[in-house]
């Protein structure tokens, strides 16, 4: 009757590890399944401070290009403010040229100053263990250097383009914190991720969704002044699109909300 029993208990056990076993593969195969670069894609999002619109975001993946016998992908985010705003114009494009892994390759930022532009260009050299920095300012007849240089790193950088979607390959992970190395103006600072991979719920066009919740801070001024803590929720299809995030930004906290999308898959 013992021996039974334990032959018994063992064949629970051995049962309870294969099933232990098998969900734990499916949520690592879920996490793998992460498809954040879909070409064509183009999200638009409006950015709301109180109840008030400031602006909008237009995310988009233009496609593959070769750089250097590899390929890329060829990221962009339009920035525009509201025109009913006072004191406040912002009409800049930042371009990021990133791997599988959004490691970049090469940034280009663009940003409007009233007679010129201030065109701001990173040359990633991870294997050289630096970063080639070119500001110039542009103007209608003529374009201006301003900075010219080498900079060291001893570890891969993200620029605040590449961070984005970084955050959606790490936004259905279940893991507690991570640090991000990430190359600004100011130089070389961080990013981190405090609380990713907890799933809540959130309203997109009227219902209730499951989303991946993120949570970070910033420890730099990011894109359009966002700076400090963070907030984002993302899909919990393979392309995590971001769906809404509350930031801090250079006149207050504001709200970004996606409003229009095309080739989001999972919603064919």
């Amino acid at each position: 009757m013992k021996e039974k029993m334990m032959k018994y208990l063992n064949t629970v056990v051995l049962l309870l590890a294969v099933l232990v076993s098998s969900v734990w593969g499916l949520n690592r195969a879920t996490v793998r399944q992460a498809n954040v670069f879909n070409i064509g894609e183009e999200l638009i999002y409006k950015v709301k401070w109180s109840f008030i619109r400031v602006g909008t975001l237009r995310l988009v993946n233009e496609g593959l290009q070769e750089i250097d016998g590899k390929e890329y992908f060829k990221l962009k985010i339009y920035i525009d403010s509201a025109k009913n705003i006072p004191f406040v114009t912002i009409h800049d494009v930042y371009e990021s040229y990133v791997d599988s892994n959004a490691v970049p390759r090469l940034f280009y930022a663009y940003e409007g100053k009233g007679d010129h532009t201030i065109k701001t260009t990173y040359d990633f050299r991870f294997d050289q263990k630096s970063v080639h920095v070119i500001v110039e300012n542009i103007y209608s007849d003529r374009i201006e250097p301003v900075t010219d240089n080498w900079v060291p790193v001893e570890e891969v950088h993200r620029d605040v383009l590449a961070l984005l979607f970084f955050a959606r390959l790490k936004a259905g992970e279940p893991e507690e914190y991570v640090s991000i190395p990430t190359f600004v103006l100011e130089g070389q600072d961080h990013c981190y991720f405090d609380e990713m991979g907890v799933l809540k719920e959130i309203k997109h066009d009227g219902t209730k969704i499951p989303a991946y919740y993120l949570k970070g801070k910033v420890k730099f001024i990011g894109i359009a002044g966002v700076k400090d803590d963070f907030e984002g929720w993302f899909s919990t299809d393979a392309q995590r699109v971001p769906i809404k995030a509350k930031m801090k930004a250079f006149f207050g906290s504001v709200t970004i909300q996606l409003e229009e999308h095309k080739n989001w898959l999972a919603e064919k």
